[in-house]
């Protein structure tokens, strides 16, 4: 089987798997960049820490398969299509460059109990020891539990084949904590661990708009329900001003700007 391939089957059911965790929802509607003022300003908080804990799981689900670095890293797991799915069907048409997956809802057969339905696409390119592996999930739904939820994902990967490196930016939406409240992130960028924090760049898509953040101070998301303990984001919105929330405890964070600071609590 083309490698390329099994490397997008391994990822793929990495992705689906997170999807799940995640509660991936429905696309955003590419709100204007935010201009943060006293009445949206708890809002613009919830988003830059809603942002970053989508980048983090997108990077490593605590309670499903670490995706991508551990799914591209069993890339050489063997795959045999024709007995894949349990009910349903996989086909693929698949080159050295390029793959083309078709899941008619398709059930597999692990844990998780998933059936997926839609296509995903991917591209690749190698340019010496570096290979770029483009992957967009299209008209995909994965159900699971009863649940039927859609993969709005895509990613971008890099993988060093000298020393088995792996560096991802990803592009998804999911709901939000409240489990109301759609946010869209893209050009995501993440690293570290659950146990120092997490370092995070990634523009996010959210009711009070668009704000494109990075840590200053490595994000802890270990309190129940997903919230962050501690760590510094900022962001500058559409006029220019520096925005700068720090996640206080597992309750509460505050939003500091233009000489004010006030502390919320998210709910």
């Amino acid at each position: 089987m083309n490698t390329t391939f099994k490397m997008v089957l391994i990822l793929l059911f990495g992705a689906m798997i997170n999807a799940c965790g995640s509660s991936g929802g429905g696309g955003s509607d590419d709100p204007d960049d935010a201009t943060i003022e006293a009445a949206n300003a708890k809002s613009l908080g919830i988003t830059a820490m809603e942002g970053a804990r989508q980048a983090v799981d997108n990077e490593n689900n605590s309670s499903a398969i670490p995706l991508p670095r551990a799914a591209l890293r069993m890339a050489l797991i063997p795959v045999d299509i024709p007995n894949f799915c349990t009910s349903g069907s996989v086909t693929a048409d698949a080159t050295q460059t390029s793959s083309t997956i078709n899941f008619n809802m398709c059930a597999y057969g692990g844990a998780f109990g998933i059936v997926a339905d839609g296509t995903v696409v991917t591209q690749t390119s190698t340019s010496g020891n570096i290979t770029t592996i483009t992957t967009d999930y299209q008209d995909f739904t994965v159900t699971s539990n009863g649940t039927t939820q859609t993969v709005d994902f895509s990613s971008v990967c890099t993988v060093n084949t000298s020393t088995s490196d792996v560096s991802c930016t990803f592009s998804s939406d999911a709901l939000g904590l409240d489990g109301s409240t759609t946010y869209g992130v893209s050009n995501a960028s993440v690293s570290g661990d659950d146990t120092s924090g997490w370092d995070v760049s990634v523009s996010v898509d959210g009711p009070s708009g668009t704000i494109t953040l990075e840590t200053t101070q490595p994000i802890l998301f270990d309190c129940a329900g997903g919230y962050p303990s501690s760590g510094v984001i900022v962001f500058t919105d559409a006029d220019g001003v520096e925005v700068t929330v720090t996640f206080i405890d597992c309750n509460s964070f505050s939003v500091s700007y233009s000489g004010t600071s006030e502390v919320y609590t998210y709910n």
